[in-house]
């Protein structure tokens, strides 16, 4: 598990915390793709659970289906977070030499 006081492993970590650190820019891409695939199920999830709690509520009008309507909001937003979430480092950010191309 990275640290998350060190400001390189922060970096390396992603959106949920699953994934396996990355290091290259290949990486880090795969790494958002699987992020933003993530976050639009979670989506899905919170926004399925929603409308049957909403629907428990308005036909049962029980105080569990208030709450987890509540919870399925929260599941929602936190899909929102995993789409909206980009990495910190893009490219690779060693000094290249123009000339030779190498670092």
């Amino acid at each position: 598990m990275p640290d998350p006081r060190h400001p390189v492993d922060r970096r390396q970590r992603d959106g949920l915390g699953f994934l396996p650190r990355a290091r290259t820019a290949a990486e880090r891409a795969r790494r958002e793709r699987l992020n933003r695939l993530l976050g639009w199920l979670t989506m899905v999830f919170g926004v399925v659970c929603w409308v049957g709690s909403l629907y428990g509520l308005f036909q049962f009008q029980e105080v569990a289906c208030a709450f987890s309507a509540f919870l399925a909001v929260l599941i929602a937003l936190y899909g929102l977070r995993l789409v909206t979430w980009r990495e910190r480092r893009k490219i690779d950010r060693r000094r290249t030499d123009p000339v030779r191309g190498k670092p």
